[in-house]
């Protein structure tokens, strides 16, 4: 990781006509839980969600070409311990030529997932087809946009926790996906040869102008389990500064789960909302509904 770090400083030290745009990332963000039904651990709790600390900045070196860095870490009860660093890359872009990454990201899959189904407020990573990890040490490309389409190819070198066990190493990812002002498709592809685990997400969303539609498939399959399939939709309608969200997920041999959400932008800085969750697991007594109340604030 110190190697990144040092790569990703090094894109700012050649001296270029512009000077580095630094900006300070803060997201504070805390949650009430309220849980009840027989799969329910505890009752009432609270959770920091999404709250990070970080710093990015951007260089432009020429008229087509631009670097930028990000440093990421998560703060508050998020997360194990070995997941606190959330984001540390650099980049170099091109209008011409496309974008070149280095570093800790999230991949492609991650993105769409978040682009597509990952629509909630509350519990944000929740609701998407899988709760994928930052790719680490990796490198990706992504290409410019030619006739809406775009193509994009990766992997990532070896990384261990904290604990010294190897994580995401020997991985190869792709994506292609299409877009216009009101639609994008994806299809991605994500092949772990550690875990030997090959998965295939395909998603996408539908604007119509205020109203949101958005949907995602994914398949998982590997040497040791059955394939298991997952589909995740949901709306999401705008109303002035509210949105109003509706969803669910249907995973294989877990179950569905049914999410609902308003979400009120107080203004640029501050977000509030409301989400109610209903688990059906396929599970006996593990079924549950969780009610949150919560804030998150951007700096």
């Amino acid at each position: 990781m110190k190697s990144i770090l040092f790569l990703i400083l090094s894109l700012f030290s050649i001296s270029s006509v512009a000077a580095v745009n630094f900006k300070p990332i803060v997201t504070i963000e805390q949650s009430v839980n309220f849980a009840s039904g027989p799969g329910a651990v505890e009752n009432t709790y609270m959770r920091s969600g999404d709250s990070a600390i970080g710093l990015k900045g951007s260089k432009s070196i020429s008229d087509d070409l631009s670097a930028s860095f990000k440093i990421l870490y998560a703060i508050g009860s998020k997360g194990a311990k070995d997941e606190l660093l959330l984001d540390m890359f650099g980049q170099v872009s091109s209008r011409r030529f496309g974008t070149a990454k280095i570093g800790s990201y999230k991949g492609f899959m991650a993105t769409d997932s978040l682009r597509t189904i990952d629509m909630f407020e509350a519990n944000i990573y929740s609701q998407a087809v899988t709760n994928f990890k930052r790719t680490r040490d990796g490198m990706n490309y992504l290409s410019p946009r030619f006739k809406n389409f775009q193509i994009g190819v990766g992997g990532a070198l070896s990384d261990t926790d904290r604990s010294g066990n190897k994580i995401n190493s020997d991985l190869f990812e792709s994506t292609v996906n299409y877009k216009t002002d009101n639609l994008y498709l994806t299809v991605d592809y994500l092949d772990n040869r550690t875990t030997n685990t090959k998965t295939v997400y395909v998603g996408g969303r539908y604007l119509i102008k205020s109203f949101k539609i958005v949907l995602g498939y994914e398949t998982i399959d590997d040497s040791v389990n059955d394939r298991v399939n997952t589909v995740a939709g949901g709306i999401d309608w705008k109303l002035g500064k509210t949105n109003l969200r509706l969803g669910f997920k249907d995973k294989d041999t877990v179950g569905i789960t049914y999410q609902s959400e308003a979400a009120y932008h107080l203004d640029k800085r501050t977000i509030l909302y409301a989400n109610y969750r209903i688990f059906n697991q396929d599970t006996p007594n593990t079924d549950k509904n969780i009610v949150t109340t919560g804030i998150r604030l951007n700096f």
